[in-house]
């Protein structure tokens, strides 16, 4: 199994999100960065992974900031793709 940790903290703006999720992913073509293209990238993983993401406390809050959409489209993308397991830590 493939393991990812994400820091929600470092993922409070669209870019540090992009500049993250290109980094752990290792993404060499073009990421928008949008959600939508989050949610493809995690529905065609074909591995099975599972990925932590800590410092989750403040998204749980407020449903309407950036890093709560971000939960959101990771854990909607596990629901679809069987070899991605989210940790919300």
């Amino acid at each position: 199994m493939i393991n990812i940790f994400l820091d929600l903290e470092k993922m409070e703006t669209i870019d540090e999100a992009k500049g993250q999720i290109k980094e752990v992913f290792k993404l060499k073509e073009q990421f928008s960065g949008n959600l939508d293209a989050l949610h493809d990238l995690l529905t065609e993983i074909g591995k099975p992974t599972q990925i932590s993401i800590v410092n989750t406390d403040e998204a749980a809050k407020d449903p309407q900031i950036y890093t709560a959409r971000l939960i959101k489209a990771f854990l909607d993308a596990a629901e679809q793709n069987p070899n991605l397991k989210i940790e919300l830590l």
